[in-house]
């Protein structure tokens, strides 16, 4: 079946009408209705679907909005039960594509078979349709409405005339909705927009302002209000007076005149400013602003923005500080440049005008710097430039030859580590000329190396003086014999020998007879002529490898070894007849002297040093006995004298005392040489007599003993632990040096029993000076270092007591860590008078400086000493002029000496 023409023709429904009278009436009625139909569209949509459907009889009416190619069930009625928003569809498979295409209805019967796939029409077994459009403005087709149902019916001119004027009203329905939808839409993007902007503005900490001049009202945007702190609720408009009412005093003026001139001449110049907000702060803006409306050239309307400028500000600040800064420090770089140059300057004539050669190379082992006196120490031409050489081909550009090659050029600018300071090495020239060579990494503040420093000295002349200085300590200055200390060494050295070797051998000591008679008689003077004489004369008696040796005055001793038991007692008469056989003629007079000689043999007479001494000198006193001019080999039967008694007596007397505790301390200051204030104590140990407490017994009578019989070990360990106790007791007091004995000093646990006493009584290590006699010392250099090293790690300083007393010891300071350097009283006590002496302490001066040791003279007892002492640099001093021992308790800085 076809579709039907509208226009002129009629159409029937199957069932039978009401009258034409009712149907004007109702047609009217519906007219009126649909005219007052008004709200809300979706119920619009919902009675005009219930009205068509009342009206016109049928079971089914959509109403369907065209969205692109769909249909869009806006309202649907079926059977009395109305459907708001009731899905969608295809448009061209429905009835609906035809009435979109000729914009006037469309009638169709069996409407399902024609159009099968539109589903809605088989959901409602549609079999009538009639569909008419509703067209816009434009008369485009914007909705579809159709009335379905189940059975055929007929539309009249009249009730098409009806249906189009549903269509008008469903079309200003539908405008209406659409332009609800666009407003509301534009109020939703207005809020967004809005919503964003007062973001922005926060985030830019910008606020915006309109200004509505001839209602004088000011309009601020939310950041506004919050920039000045003022309540927007109190506050919705503000007059120029309120807007302005945060603004500071300082800055009103400037505010005010800027808001002068965008009155008068339109025109708002950017302006910085400050507001005053809560608990005394301020903010920093910035204002710009716009005149947009005019009226007779004045301006009516002014907008702008303000934006937070304080953080702008304290950058601008500290960016101005920084300037300052970086300005000052660009002054200080320049200065530091100027200084470094002047410091490069200075060092630069400092290593010219140096004696001591420098070198430095770089990372790659090539020369950056030289001095003169390295070029003039390696004979290197002055006008030669080393830079950029290889430091290791240095020998290839000197004309000095080494004294053994092949083992000094392996040395020579060669280091094992590059990042540690090299051994020091000697570098012995053909010449005769000796070098040091040492060397030490340098590296730059972050501890990168740049380079190394190489150092180079000529000690030749160091060295001849040390072997002049070593043979006159050693020497007697008169005979050129070994001198008392140097002899008892080699008798020492002998005696272990022998020992190990089981060696015999004899000790000779023999002195001239009425010697004093010639010193009286005839003046020191030929005194001296004599000794020089007789050992001259004895020396020629003495084989090589024999000891002889002058002890001081008249007294010799010579030590030698006998495979025959005869050999001794030859010597001993050859010596006698020698002497007596000497012609001396002084002032005229024809005089013969005589000797007497004692013989100590090895191992009968005695096993240690002393005890041969001993005995040698008891036998020479039994050959002057017989007579003198004669010798006599040691009779012990003959010298069972009170000096053994009196030996074994003071041994038990030493072994009371210790054990009633009868030793006590007294103290002796050290002072510094300048001011006299005091430095540090010396503990120097008393005895009381354990039969007469009220007498004290000096350590001159009993320390030998005590050295002799072992007990000194034990007087010792006494001394350091009360030494110890009274500086905890007394924490204010000075530090105090101990003195330790060579038997002590062999004691492996001494330095343990220090440190356990310290700890014990809490005392800060560095208020103990551990003394140790310079003889002791050295006797072993190995055991030295174990000994001073186990101190130092204790905290302890070391100080070498009678320094000097043989200069041997000079080369050994550099393995010993000791700090002190206390000069032997031998050669203060007639400093000012002995030319000799002053020649000794200035060497020891110079060496204590060289190694960086502190150095003490003892033994002063008079200005004129202390006076000389001062001027030779020595630093401290002590002795009786200054203070003598004392058991008194002295704290520090309490008094000084004088």
């Amino acid at each position: 079946m076809g579709a039907h023409e509208v226009n002129g023709k009629r159409q029937r429904f199957a069932s039978v009408k009401n009258s034409e009278t009712e149907h004007v009436k109702r047609l009217k009625k519906l007219y009126e209705l649909s005219m007052t139909l008004s709200g809300d569209p979706a119920e619009v949509f919902k009675h005009a679907a219930c009205m068509i459907a009342e009206l016109f009889n049928v079971r089914v009416v959509c109403l369907s909005e065209i969205r692109g190619d769909q249909l869009h069930f806006l309202s649907v009625y079926v059977d009395g039960t109305v459907f708001q928003d009731a899905g969608q569809c295809a448009l061209a498979i429905t009835p609906c594509a035809t009435v979109e295409q000729s914009k006037d209805i469309r009638v169709y019967d069996r409407v399902s078979e024609l159009f099968p796939e539109a589903s809605f029409l088989q959901e409602h077994n549609a079999q009538a349709y009639c569909g008419f459009p509703v067209l816009d403005n434009h008369q485009n087709v914007v909705a579809i409405t159709c009335l379905l149902d189940d059975k055929p019916h007929e539309f009249t001119d009249e009730d098409q005339a009806l249906l189009r004027i549903f269509g008008q009203r469903i079309s200003m329905e539908l405008e209406r909705q659409r332009h609800i939808d666009e407003r509301l839409k534009s109020e939703e993007n207005l809020r967004q927009i809005q919503a964003m902007l007062l973001q922005a503005e926060q985030l830019a900490g910008m606020g915006s302002w309109e200004w509505d001049i001839p209602e004088g009202v000011i309009y601020w945007s939310p950041e506004m209000y919050r920039l000045n702190q003022i309540d927007s609720v109190e506050h919705p408009t503000l007059t120029p007076e309120t807007a302005t009412s945060k603004v500071d005093p300082a800055d009103l003026e400037q505010v005010q005149a800027n808001i002068t001139q965008a009155l008068v001449h339109g025109i708002w110049e950017p302006i910085e400013y400050r507001v005053r907000l809560k608990d005394d702060q301020t903010r920093s803006l910035r204002a710009e602003g716009l005149a947009v409306q005019f009226k007779q050239n004045l301006p009516t309307k002014l907008i702008g923005f303000v934006q937070d400028i304080s953080e702008l500000k304290k950058a601008q600040s500290e960016l101005e500080r920084n300037v300052v800064l970086l300005r000052g420090a660009e002054q200080l770089q320049r200065e530091l440049k100027i200084t470094a140059q002047r410091e490069q300057q200075r060092m630069g004539a400092l290593l010219s005008a140096m004696n001591i050669g420098v070198l430095f190379e770089d990372q790659t082992g090539r020369i950056e710097f030289v001095n003169p006196a390295f070029k003039q120490l390696w004979a290197i031409r002055d006008t030669f430039d080393l830079t950029g050489f290889p430091s290791r081909d240095i020998l290839t550009h000197s004309s000095h030859r080494l004294a053994c090659p092949e083992h000094a050029s392996q040395l020579v600018m060669q280091v094992s580590d590059s990042n540690e300071a090299s051994e020091r090495f000697e570098i012995e020239l053909h010449d005769g000329r000796i070098l040091t060579q040492l060397s030490y990494p340098v590296s730059d503040y972050d501890g990168t190396v740049l380079g190394r420093l190489w150092i180079y000295e000529d000690i030749t002349q160091e060295r001849q003086t040390a072997k002049q200085l070593l043979y006159l300590a050693e020497r007697d200055p008169l005979t050129g014999l070994l001198n008392r200390h140097r002899f008892q060494e080699q008798l020492a050295q002998y005696l272990r020998m022998a020992k190990r070797h089981h060696i015999k051998f004899a000790l000779l000591y023999f002195d001239l007879d009425e010697f004093k008679y010639v010193n009286d008689t005839f003046g020191h003077r030929v005194g001296d002529t004599v000794l020089v004489r007789i050992a001259g004369e004895i020396a020629a008696l003495v084989q090589s490898g024999e000891i002889f040796a002058r002890l001081g005055g008249d007294e010799f001793a010579i030590v030698i070894e006998h495979k025959q038991e005869t050999e001794p007692s030859m010597l001993a008469a050859s010596i006698v007849n020698a002497v007596s056989s000497i012609p001396f003629r002084f002032r005229g007079a024809n005089i013969r002297l005589t000797a007497s000689v004692g013989i100590a043999l090895f191992p009968d007479h005695g096993a240690e040093m002393e005890d041969l001494a001993a005995h040698a000198d008891a036998a020479m006193y039994q050959a002057k006995s017989l007579g003198k001019n004669n010798w006599c080999i040691y009779d012990a039967d003959r010298d069972m004298s009170a000096a053994m008694t009196t030996r074994m007596t003071w041994k038990s007397r030493i072994a009371q005392a210790l054990e009633q505790n009868c030793f006590e301390i007294h103290f002796q200051g050290v002072y510094e040489t300048q001011n006299r204030s005091l430095k540090h104590m010396e503990a120097l140990v008393r005895m009381r007599d354990p039969q007469q407490k009220n007498q004290l017994t000096m350590p001159g009578q009993f320390i030998p003993v005590a050295e002799k019989s072992g007990q000194i070990i034990d007087i010792d360990k006494w001394v350091v632990q009360r030494s110890i106790e009274v500086l905890a007791k007394h924490p204010q007091m000075p530090p105090v040096a101990v003195n330790i004995s060579g038997r002590s000093f062999d004691d492996p646990s001494l330095p343990r029993f220090i440190q356990t006493q310290l700890n014990k009584h809490q005392v800060d290590p560095e208020r103990l000076i551990i003394e140790l006699t310079e003889t002791s010392a050295v006797s072993d250099i190995q055991d030295a270092q174990r000994f001073i090293e186990a101190i130092n790690q204790a905290g302890c300083k070391v100080c070498l007591d009678d320094f000097g007393s043989g200069f041997s010891t000079f080369s050994y300071l550099k393995y010993l860590g000791v700090e002190i350097l206390k000069i032997d009283g031998m050669f203060i006590r007639d400093l000012a008078n002995n030319r000799d002496n002053q020649i000794f302490v200035k060497a020891m001066v110079d060496v204590a400086r060289g190694l960086g040791k502190d150095i003490v003279a003892e033994f002063v007892e008079d200005a004129i000493t202390l006076e000389m002492i001062q001027n030779l640099g020595i630093r401290y001093v002590q002795g009786y002029y200054l203070g003598r021992p004392s058991p008194e308790i002295v704290e520090s800085g309490s008094r000084n000496a004088g």
